[in-house]
């Protein structure tokens, strides 16, 4: 019996080349500009392939999706991990937890952090994307409760889950409103946020 092309080395190769490209186009471009034909295209591949390997639109947008989203991931670890176990006062812890939320995306541009924002109203939208988006945000969750420890601030989920919101939330507007640092403004929000949570 012979393999499917998608499960053959080479299947998987191309299928993994289509997801990158996917990929790239979504945080180039957004989720409008996502399609089979673009997607072929920015792989150098025919789009029977992009059309092979992903039968719709939405296959397509949730494989771009994950793959954004592991390498956010990977980024909010590695920011995570590289915190001191030391007492923050909190205007440097909270640009510290800043940091960790957003990935560093700011330093890649304002259209990737854009991108990475427009998930919520998508997922909202397409239920196939809400649970790559809610697995995301409960390890998000956990790092930054983690790091709110570290720091010597409260490690509450509760205080880690609104970190967050206000982190998104401020980040987003900053963006939209065109703020020249919308990370230091979104910082000024959470320090507020974890002075208030010590008081």
């Amino acid at each position: 019996m012979t393999p499917e092309p998608a499960r053959t080395p080479r299947g998987e190769r191309r299928r993994r080349a289509l997801v990158d490209a996917a990929a790239a186009v979504l945080a180039d471009e957004g989720f409008d500009a996502l399609t089979h034909r673009a997607v072929a295209a920015r792989a150098g591949l025919p789009l029977a392939a992009t059309t092979y390997y992903f039968g719709s639109r939405d296959d397509l947008t949730a494989a771009a999706l994950g793959r954004l989203l592991e390498r956010h991931m990977a980024r909010a670890r590695r920011r995570a991990r590289r915190l001191p176990a030391a007492p923050a006062p909190p205007d440097e812890a909270a640009r510290a937890l800043v940091a960790v939320v957003s990935g560093g995306a700011g330093q890649r541009g304002r259209g990737a952090l854009l991108t990475f924002y427009e998930r919520y109203a998508q997922a909202g939208r397409r239920p196939q994307l809400r649970g790559p988006v809610r697995a995301a945000n409960e390890e998000l969750t956990g790092l930054l409760a983690e790091c709110l420890g570290r720091m010597g601030h409260p490690a509450d989920p509760d205080l880690a889950r609104l970190v967050m919101a206000a982190a998104d939330g401020l980040l987003l507007a900053g963006l939209v409103e065109g703020a020249a640092d919308p990370a230091e403004d979104a910082a000024g929000g959470v320090a507020r946020i974890l002075a208030g949570a010590a008081a």
